[in-house]
C-alpha cells in the first residue's frame, strides 16, 4: 500500500556581498551587488529516519568562494548545480515537505535558485510550515525555532560563533564547514521534534490515509488500532463522529472528525 513520503528540510545560505557609501542610518542602501547570495548547504531527513546533510564542499571540483591574500580578495561564484540537483531529487520524491518558516524562506529561496539554474518544477507536494502552524493557535513570546525548542523542552539550536562561521565557510575553513553542517542537521532534528509535538493541535494537517484509502488508521500518524470514538462535532444540520487517536494505544493524541452520524442513532 502507498504511504506518503514526508521529508523535513532546512537550508543555510551565504549573504549578498554589496558596495555601499555607508554602513549605518536610515538612508543606508547598496550601490550595487558585488556577489549574490548562494546556498551553502541543506539538511534533510525522511520522517523518523536519519538526517543527511549536503554541502558545497562535498562535491567534486569545489573551490572556496573567497580567496584572501595580503593585498587582494578574490570572490568567485560557487557551482550550486550539483547540490540543487540533490535537493530537487528529494523535493520531487516527497509528498509532504516540512520546515520551520519554510513557506516564507526556505522553499522560496530554493525555488529562486531552481529557476536561475533552469530546473523544471519538482512533482507537486504539500507543505507544513511548523512555525506558521504554531502562530495560528498560540501566542508565545517568540516564534523562533530556538526559543520554541526550549519553551517546549525539546532542545535548542546548536550554538555557533555568529557571522564568522559563515565567513569561515566562504574561505573554505574545514572546521567552519563541520560546524555549519552540524548546525544545519540540528535545525532539522529540532524541526521534526517540534512538528511531532505540535501535530495533535494542527487544524488542517493533511489526511495521510488519502494515499492508500485505509480509513482504519489515524489520518495524522497512520497508527493502527489507536482511534476511539469521542463525542460528536455538530454543524447547523449535521453531526459527525469525533475520533481520538489515544496515546494509551501509542497514538499521537490528535482528534479527528469522521463520518456523518444521523441524529436518530445514539
Amino acid at each position: 500500500m502507498a504511504t506518503p513520503k514526508i521529508v523535513i528540510f532546512d537550508i543555510e545560505n551565504y549573504c549578498n556581498v554589496v558596495n555601499s557609501w555607508q554602513t549605518y542610518g536610515q538612508n543606508w542602501s547598496a550601490i550595487d551587488t558585488e556577489f549574490e547570495w548562494h546556498i551553502l548547504c541543506f539538511a534533510a531527513k525522511w520522517l523518523g529516519e536519519k538526517t543527511k546533510v549536503y554541502s558545497l564542499d562535498q562535491y567534486k571540483g569545489y573551490k572556496p568562494m573567497q580567496v584572501r591574500t595580503k593585498d587582494t580578495l578574490l570572490i568567485r561564484k560557487p557551482d550550486e548545480k550539483k547540490l540543487l540537483q540533490d535537493l530537487w531529487n528529494i523535493l520531487d520524491e516527497a509528498d509532504i515537505v516540512i520546515g520551520w518558516n519554510s513557506k516564507r524562506f526556505d522553499t522560496k529561496k530554493v525555488v529562486s535558485k531552481l529557476l536561475a539554474y533552469d530546473f523544471p518544477p519538482p512533482s507537486p507536494f504539500k507543505q507544513i510550515d511548523v512555525m506558521q502552524e504554531k502562530k495560528k493557535i498560540a501566542a508565545s513570546n517568540s516564534n523562533s525555532l530556538n526559543n520554541t525548542g526550549q519553551e517546549w523542552e525539546l532542545g535548542m539550536k546548536l550554538p555557533h560563533t555568529g557571522f564568522s562561521l559563515w565567513k569561515g565557510c566562504a574561505v573554505g575553513d574545514k572546521k567552519s564547514w563541520k560546524t555549519m553542517k552540524d548546525y544545519n542537521i540540528q535545525d532539522v532534528i529540532l524541526t521534526e521534534k517540534a512538528y511531532l509535538y505540535l501535530r495533535p493541535w494542527m487544524v488542517n494537517h493533511p489526511n495521510l490515509n488519502a494515499w492508500d484509502g485505509n480509513e482504519n488508521k489515524c489520518p495524522a500518524c497512520q497508527q493502527k488500532g489507536t482511534l476511539i470514538k469521542r463525542g460528536f462535532c455538530y454543524t447547523n444540520k449535521k453531526r459527525r463522529q469525533n475520533y481520538h487517536c489515544t496515546p494509551i494505544r501509542s497514538g499521537c493524541n490528535k482528534y479527528h472528525v469522521g463520518e456523518i452520524v444521523p441524529h436518530d442513532i445514539v
